[in-house]
This record gives C-alpha cells, sequence and structure tokens, in this order.
C-alpha cells in the first residue's frame, strides 16, 4: 500500500487548484503522472460545506475525501468500465486535524467482476484512517 506519511508536496500549493471553479467541491492535487492506472495519492480538501451555511466538521470531511479512493487508485481505465461503489468501510484512528487530508490509495483486480480499492488518509500530524471499498466492474457496452 502507498505509504500515507505527508508527502514532500505541501498542501498548501493545491490550494490553487480548483479556487475559481464554484462547481468543485474539493480542492485536490493527484500526485500521480498523466492518466495512468495504479496506486495514487491525493492532497484535498473540502471547499463547499456538505450543508449550506454550516461548517463541516472534521470526520465528514474525512468521509467526502475518501469517496475518491477507487478514482484515485483505479487499475482499469474509467472510459472502459463501470464501477459500482456499494459500500465503505472506513476506521478511523483520530479526527483529522486542518483543512488537509492525504489519501494514498491502491486497487486490486479480482479476475471474478469485483475490485477492492484500499487507502491510507493522513493529516499534516500523521495517520488518520484507513478505507475500504469493494466494487463491482463490468465493461462499457
Amino acid at each position: 500500500m502507498p505509504s500515507s506519511s505527508a508527502s514532500a508536496v505541501a498542501p498548501a500549493r493545491m490550494a490553487r487548484v480548483h479556487e475559481d471553479d464554484d462547481l468543485v467541491r474539493v480542492d485536490a492535487d493527484l500526485l500521480r503522472p498523466g492518466e495512468a492506472c495504479g496506486p495514487g495519492s491525493v492532497w484535498a480538501r473540502v471547499r463547499i460545506p456538505l450543508v449550506e451555511g454550516e461548517e463541516t466538521s472534521p470526520i465528514p470531511r474525512l468521509a467526502i475525501v475518501v469517496d475518491s479512493t477507487n478514482g484515485i487508485s483505479g487499475e482499469l481505465p474509467i472510459a472502459d468500465w463501470l464501477f459500482v461503489p456499494p459500500t465503505m468501510s472506513l476506521t478511523i484512528l483520530r479526527p483529522p486535524v486542518g483543512p488537509w487530508i492525504h489519501l494514498a490509495a491502491e486497487t486490486h483486480l479480482s479476475g471474478i467482476g469485483t475490485v477492492a480499492a484500499q487507502g491510507r488518509v493522513s493529516d499534516l500530524d500523521g495517520p488518520v484512517a484507513f478505507v475500504s471499498r469493494p466494487l463491482p466492474v463490468a465493461p462499457r457496452r
């Protein structure tokens, strides 16, 4: 599994990624070159509250970011495959501190129509959580 330690890339750099796009709810920078499949990691922060007019607390912010586990670590091209994420297991060690959350993830293929995406979550202070998502997959028609 990719390292969950704080990356050499400072999250402050990512503050510029989507700051002008009102439709984007998360600032993020994928730390994997190009459109390659395989393990990836991301520093992300939630930009728009989950509930309008209320601050999003640390655990919901964490859940919003880890919802992307299979998206940042896909082993199959998204243009050719459909993914259905029916559930997610999130083991929380502690609430994240600060707005930035680091997710390091990888996906494992089963060969029988399912994949398992797993991730380690950190903030600038260290480990925060672990996530696991089983996903049925099928070719796009």
